[in-house]
Parts: C-alpha cells; sequence; structure tokens
C-alpha cells in the first residue's frame, strides 16, 4: 500500500491518531513506518513473550488482550475498537517482551507502526509527545478502574 494510502486512511483516525499536527516531514516519516494489516476473527496479532517492535491502532474491528497462564486459562485484560491503540509500551519500554496475547475478535484492519520510526517522530514534536502520555495516562486510570473493580467484587 503508498504511503499517500495509508496518510489517508490514518486521517479518518484524527481524534486518536492526529497525525495533522506534526509537520509534513514527520506525516511523511511516519506513514513510512506503518503498515496495514488484516486479521481475520481469532487470527493472533501478537503472542505473549514475542519482542516487541510494533505498536498498533486498531482502523475497523476489535481486539481482545489476554493473560494466559501455563494450564492455558485466558484472562481478558482489554478490548479495543476503532482508533484505539494496542502494544503501545513498546515505545517506552526498549527489547521487553510482550506481556499480553492480542487476538482479534471479529475480521479486523490495524496500523501496524514501528517503534523506531514514531520514536524520532516523537523526539521532535512536543505536540505529539504530549499527545501519547494522554493516551498512556488514560490507559493506566482505565487498568486502575478495573483493578479496583476487581480489589473490591464480592465473590
Amino acid at each position: 500500500m503508498k504511503v499517500e494510502e495509508l496518510r489517508k486512511m490514518a486521517g479518518t483516525l484524527a481524534d486518536v491518531l492526529p497525525i495533522e499536527i506534526l509537520p509534513e516531514i514527520d506525516r511523511q516519516e511516519l506513514a513510512g513506518h506503518m503498515t496495514l494489516r488484516k486479521f481475520k476473527q481469532d487470527e493472533v496479532v501478537y503472542h505473549q513473550g514475542d519482542p516487541a517492535a510494533h505498536w498498533f491502532v486498531v482502523f475497523e474491528g476489535l481486539v481482545k488482550v489476554l493473560l494466559l497462564d501455563e494450564n492455558g486459562r485466558e484472562l481478558l485484560i482489554s478490548l479495543h475498537s476503532r482508533g484505539e491503540f494496542f502494544g503501545e509500551l513498546v515505545i517506552f519500554e526498549d527489547k521487553v517482551p510482550r506481556d499480553g496475547t492480542a487476538v482479534c475478535v471479529i475480521p479486523t484492519s490495524v496500523f501496524q507502526i514501528d517503534r523506531d520510526g514514531s520514536l524520532a517522530v516523537l523526539r521532535r514534536n512536543e505536540e505529539a509527545r504530549k499527545h501519547m502520555f494522554e493516551r498512556l495516562s488514560r490507559n493506566i486510570r482505565k487498568l486502575e478502574g478495573q483493578v479496583e473493580d476487581f480489589a473490591f467484587l464480592d465473590v
């Protein structure tokens, strides 16, 4: 897929992937580090323990992130739909294996974004860094809420 086609598609997610806040050269660079990947229902995007070099934004579909124990039991950590990020901790941690398994619930298309390419863009752009930190902060708060709900669950 051509870089311009990827940019146009990514532009439809402007509220979550605001590439328009970037200077033209950085838009081109970021688009050059993106790949549109398509997955079937129940297809794995990545496995727990895999090396991490990319993060993802859902273009269409639904992705669940699971933790698996040694007995094969699954714990649902999160669901990600159109415009939501997953695997984004790779931006902040280098050479750390994936802490969960990402699986498509329905046929899904995601933007796969290279860590090193996106880091270069983030280093040069305060507004882009701020946006990513805000997104990460929202995700942390959401997960903290889930932990709180589990902790106070009357079983």
